[in-house]
């Protein structure tokens, strides 16, 4: 018996001590963001940790002389206890996300819950690492209606595979790959992202109605693109109003026949795309 709690003590021990024992080191990711060695990756997370446990992830990628170069984008990891830590994530050194992730260890792996700061569950699942993120096995995310959004399996921080459910809990499409994971983001009449913000803004009707009564906002709306780029599970994340929910749907609609779907392994993919429209009265 008292072997059994020595060898339970020594594990525990181990544990927490690979928690706190991420020191100073650079995680390598191919296009796909697989976790790879040097000579493969085209992105780096460089882990920079200080003596009270803090510790700040820098993105890199690699130019085409092949040198390492600062994306402008970083988290600041920020421990409470052993298992739990705040994680404020910045662009361009203006905070855009903060959230609390919570980890279990068992072993070689972890399972972690990401908890905004309303308190919602925005995603829980295997990761080899507490941060940055390494998914391994199964991984969930969530609507911010608590509804679950997506369930899917990982190798390696490789995306394999996945299922999807729309805000209402309705089965939708399978495998769809996350922005984060693609190669190629979709394109919108050859000119990327950009063609679709000039699309949105030669093509939005301000519903009359609304700007009589000085209704003004900005509606976010998520859509999937399939591979053949038809656009699919049109759903509002955002709401302000229904003349402009509607408006900002029919938008969507209207862009189906100028996508193209994103790529992921070299090969076009299903995806979901997150778009803010802005409804000003002044613009």
């Amino acid at each position: 018996m008292k072997l059994i709690r020595l060898i339970v003590l020594l594990l525990l021990i181990f544990n927490l001590k690979s928690v706190f024992s991420q020191n100073d080191t650079i995680l390598y990711f191919a296009t796909n963001m697989k976790l790879v060695n040097e000579e493969k990756a085209q992105y780096a997370k460089r882990i920079e940790t200080k003596n009270n446990g803090n510790a700040t992830i820098f993105h890199l990628k690699k130019t085409t002389n092949n040198k390492w170069i600062e994306e402008g984008a970083y988290e600041r990891i920020i421990p409470i206890n052993e298992f739990t830590f705040t994680i404020e994530s910045y662009s361009s050194n203006v905070k855009v996300n903060t959230i609390n992730r919570i980890a279990e260890s068992y072993d070689t792996i972890f399972f972690i819950k990401d908890i905004d700061t309303s308190g919602n569950l925005i995603r829980e699942g295997y990761t080899k690492r507490i941060y940055p993120l390494v998914r391994h096995g199964s991984f969930i995310t969530y609507h911010e209606n608590g509804v679950k959004y997506s369930e899917g399996q990982f190798y390696q921080n490789e995306f394999l595979n996945n299922e999807t459910w729309d805000m209402n809990g309705k089965a939708a499409a399978s495998n769809v790959v996350p922005a984060e994971f693609l190669e190629q983001l979709p394109s919108y009449n050859n000119k990327g992202i950009s063609g679709f913000r000039n699309f949105v803004a030669q093509n939005l009707r301000y519903p009359e109605t609304a700007a009589e009564r000085g209704i003004t906002g900005i509606v976010v709306v998520s859509f999937t693109i399939f591979e053949d780029g038809t656009v699919h599970q049109i759903e509002i994340l955002q709401p302000i109003h229904p003349l402009l929910n509607a408006e900002a749907k029919r938008i969507i609609k209207l862009s189906k026949k100028g996508w193209e779907a994103g790529l992921y392994n070299e090969k076009k993919v299903r995806s979901s795309f997150t778009f803010p429209i802005s409804f000003d009265i002044f613009n």
